[in-house]
């Protein structure tokens, strides 16, 4: 590129040496004494232009602009043509002030910002009108912007005057927020696609179109603060980004909560079972009342217990079950704290903390009072049954 401004800058050299005027739709050029014909062409060459009808004797030469260079006689023509064309050549020359865009790059940077700002909100744009093509959204740009309370239209056409984009000092900053623009609204396989145009919707709403007077000043206003609307696109997706990170927290906390709910009551759910097996062996002590032997109340005994013992080591087992998954609640919840700022999902965590562990402490609570229980009806159905043997030996 840079090899190539080096070619426009001994072309624009060339045309100031010399005598340049407008020749039906030709461009005529009366070259300088001082340079051979043999120069020009070999400038002319490098800068892709087609030398027409040479008049070597004459020192003149006949030739057309091409897609490289653009001249006219003010920079108004020149924003004329690029308002038709939706281009800005890489080099242009303006015979009235003769100067080129090298020189002119204020207002060569103008041009590009504007032509570049059309692009970016065509891309953006539900609607252009033309559809497609450079022309695309020229005659009409059609937003459809959703927002939390409704959804709104907004429709403008994307012109201005020379006058006032030249009155705006751009800076190369303003551009390059355009060019990233635009490489992020190019990346239509990115599953974020659509999050990134809602929130580029939503930052135009927000920060370009509740400013203006009127549909009409939406262009302007956005060509005056490019730069501004980048910056303010990227808070306003980190914000979008943050939120749905914390969403998506918040649903994994709840999942927790709901999982460590269901074991919980699998394992309460469980002990209780266990618990109901002391009415058996109250119902197995109502048949002692029947023995007819000293050996049948040994097996009874036996059994009462072997159901007892059991009993109370699942009992202990639950109780170290409740232990292991209080450990596991406060390990998985308080990691919460670490991961974030957001005071919403400290909240919640602890929240569902302190919720799950009062259920795992009432869970051990009433584990002891049934280990408890067992124990003292254990004890009294063996004083009890000792009490029936004795009866029996002395009968």
């Amino acid at each position: 590129m840079s090899e190539k401004k080096e070619c426009f800058k001994r072309f624009s050299e060339l045309l100031k040496n010399g005598e340049l005027s407008e020749d039906d739709n030709y461009w005529k050029f009366i070259f300088s004494s001082s340079n051979s014909f043999q120069e020009i062409e070999d400038i002319f060459n490098e800068v892709e232009l087609e030398i027409i009808d040479p008049d070597e004797d004459a020192r003149i030469i006949w030739f057309r602009e091409n897609h490289l260079i653009w001249i006219a006689d003010t920079i108004e023509e020149i924003f004329n043509k690029v308002n038709h064309s939706y281009t800005v050549p890489p080099f242009f020359y303006v015979l009235s002030q003769t100067q080129d865009s090298q020189e002119l790059f204020q207002q060569y940077l103008s041009l590009k910002v504007y032509v570049e700002s059309k692009k970016v909100l065509a891309k953006l744009a539900d609607h252009c009108e033309p559809k497609s093509g450079l022309a695309k959204g020229s005659d009409g740009l059609v937003f459809i912007i959703e927002s939390q309370e409704k959804v709104t239209k907004h429709d403008f056409k994307p012109v201005t005057s020379w006058g006032f984009l030249n009155s705006i000092d751009f800076e190369e900053e303003d551009y390059k927020a355009l060019e990233n623009l635009s490489e992020i609204l190019n990346l239509s396989e990115d599953p974020r696609e659509k999050e990134r145009k809602y929130v580029l919707k939503a930052t135009l709403k927000d920060f370009i179109i509740d400013k203006c007077v009127s549909n009409e000043k939406v262009f302007e206003t956005f060509l005056g603060s490019t730069k501004e609307f980048y910056i303010a696109y990227k808070q306003a997706h980190e914000i979008y980004i943050n939120n749905f990170s914390i969403s998506k927290i918040l649903r994994e906390i709840s999942e927790k909560d709901l999982e460590y709910t269901g074991k919980i009551n699998d394992v309460v759910s469980s002990a209780q079972t266990k618990a109901l097996t002391m009415p058996g062996v109250m119902v197995v002590i109502g048949a002692a009342l029947k023995v007819d032997s000293i050996s049948d109340i040994i097996l009874i005994t036996l059994g009462v217990i072997f159901i007892a013992s059991i009993l109370i080591k699942s009992l202990s087992i639950f109780e170290a079950t409740i232990s292991h998954l209080k450990k596991q609640v406060i390990s998985d919840f308080d990691r919460y704290n670490s991961l974030t700022y957001e005071l919403d999902i400290r909240q919640k965590a602890e929240t569902a903390k302190t919720e799950l562990n009062s259920l795992l402490d009432t869970g051990a609570h009433n584990s002891r009072h049934m280990k408890t229980l067992s124990k003292v009806a254990l004890i009294i159905m063996l004083i009890y049954l000792v009490y029936i043997a004795l009866t029996m030996c002395f009968l």
